[in-house]
């Protein structure tokens, strides 16, 4: 950040601006999973808020109003319940769902038609998967898609 030149002294480098494309709202029980998920769209030049549940991820949702809101299906609690209802408040943003079900179980396919989702990945996915989901959301708001960077291969937490 601050490169030492020949006499020893620290010189400010100037940084390019980049201004994030889109604001993303993560809301995922699983922390490896939502973590990952952040990861992966602040290293395409995202911005991305994350909650472990639906309160969490409503409380976020009205402070930062997202333009994308990525979610599973299946979390504890009323959770679900409370996304459900951030949709019928906000239909103008879209959901993205995530899930270990498949989207056409009797379980996922009930909350799928009430959410209508613009895309859907099942679990596991692959990043890549991930990100063309994104950038097809993003392209359908009008929202410009980033250069494509390197996308992190691997993600492993500090222990």
């Amino acid at each position: 950040m601050y490169p030492l030149h020949h006499h020893g002294l620290a010189k400010r480098t100037r940084r390019p601006q980049f201004r994030a494309v889109a604001h993303f709202l993560v809301i995922d029980d699983d922390a490896t999973t939502r973590s990952v998920i952040v990861f992966t769209l602040e290293s395409a030049g995202h911005v991305a808020t994350a909650a472990a549940g639906g309160q969490e991820g409503a409380a976020l949702f009205r402070a930062h109003r997202p333009d994308i809101l990525i979610t599973d299906i299946l979390m504890p609690g009323d959770s679900i319940a409370i996304v459900i209802e951030l949709q019928r408040e906000f239909p103008e943003v879209p959901c993205i769902l995530i899930s270990g079900l498949s989207i056409q179980s009797p379980q996922s396919s009930g909350v799928a038609a009430i959410l209508q989702p613009r895309h859907s990945l099942p679990k596991p996915f692959k990043l890549v998967e991930l990100m063309q989901v994104v950038d097809q959301t993003l392209h359908e708001q009008g929202l410009p898609i980033p250069p494509r960077r390197t996308l992190p291969t691997a993600f492993s937490r500090a222990s």
